[in-house]
């Protein structure tokens, strides 16, 4: 079965996330973007021992590496978000007085 995850960046550093998979559709309600984060350890497929979503799951369980049968995964940009860089710029900029 073909699954599609669509993340699509909004004006107000949100992402609109939807799933597609055997013909049907599902949403997500606007989660906020982390920004000024990226996925250190890359993108992984199937297992992600270096940069686990939580990671004291990680510790008490261990990984939880797909066990099906995976026939390739493909990755496409989509449009450049529409938001103003500026407005990142000063995120940032709060960010780091925050928590420097």
């Amino acid at each position: 079965m073909r699954v599609v995850v669509r993340a699509e960046a909004t004006e107000d550093l949100h992402w609109r996330i939807a799933l597609e998979a055997g013909g049907r559709r599902a949403e997500l309600p606007p989660v906020m973007q982390f920004v000024g984060l990226a996925p250190f350890s890359g993108i992984s497929v199937g297992r992600d021992a270096g940069n686990p979503v939580d990671w004291s799951i990680r510790e008490r369980r261990g990984e939880f590496p797909f066990t099906g049968r995976l026939v390739g995964v493909r990755y496409e940009p989509g449009d450049p978000a529409p938001y103003n860089e500026t407005v990142l710029v000063d995120v940032l900029a709060e960010q780091a007085r925050l928590y420097d």
